[in-house]
């Protein structure tokens, strides 16, 4: 097994210098090699990337849930975390993706709060009952990116994006220019009309 395992390593190996990871036949070289070793840590990470890659988001999340179960310590685990949340946005499911971003701790969490921030802001038209409502999402939103700012991630010009969908000073006028505002979904406080 072990010279099977190099050997289609060395296959999967130089696919993926090719830039062959599109072809079948990659795909089915990390499958050998996960049935070969389905205790290796690489090849489900492998097998999860190449599941993302062609957008079958249940089954590499799937994957990455293996891959945690097999990790040993807690950076790699978070990483893995880290990796499912940007699976879970990736694929629509913003309130799951923002609940894994939020769980992640250690050198991920900056760019988990991103994905959190992100999430809120895609989810917003979901989480409540009026427009006004929903615009106080994106105050949440960016302080998640302020968060993840000063953790050293860098957010660019959607912090920006999404003050420009705040509440306008007539929603809150129009909704009595309350002091504070509760999240629905998150059930985060919020200061809209300061």
């Amino acid at each position: 097994p072990e010279v099977k395992k190099v050997a289609v390593m060395n296959f999967i190996t130089l696919l993926d210098k090719l830039d062959c990871t599109e072809a079948p036949e990659y795909s089915q070289l990390i499958d050998i090699y996960v049935e070969i070793d389905p205790t290796s840590l690489d090849a489900q990470l492998m097998k999860a990337k190449n599941l993302t890659a062609k957008k079958k988001y249940g089954q590499a999340i799937s994957t990455l849930n293996t891959a945690k179960d097999i990790a040993d310590n807690d950076s790699i685990k978070q990483a893995i975390n880290y990796m499912i949340a940007n699976t879970q946005f990736r694929s629509g499911s913003y309130t799951s993706a923002y609940n894994t971003a939020m769980a992640v701790s250690g050198d991920k969490k900056g760019a988990a709060l991103e994905i959190a921030g992100k999430a809120v802001a895609a989810n917003a038209n979901n989480c409540g009952v009026s427009s006004f409502d929903r615009a106080c999402n994106y105050i949440y939103a960016v302080q998640l990116l302020e968060r993840a700012s000063a953790l050293g991630e860098s957010v660019g010009s959607t912090i920006a994006t999404y003050k420009s969908r705040y509440p306008t000073k007539d929603q809150c006028f129009q909704n009595g220019n309350p002091a504070s505002v509760t999240l629905s979904c998150y059930g985060v406080t919020v200061q809209p009309c300061k």
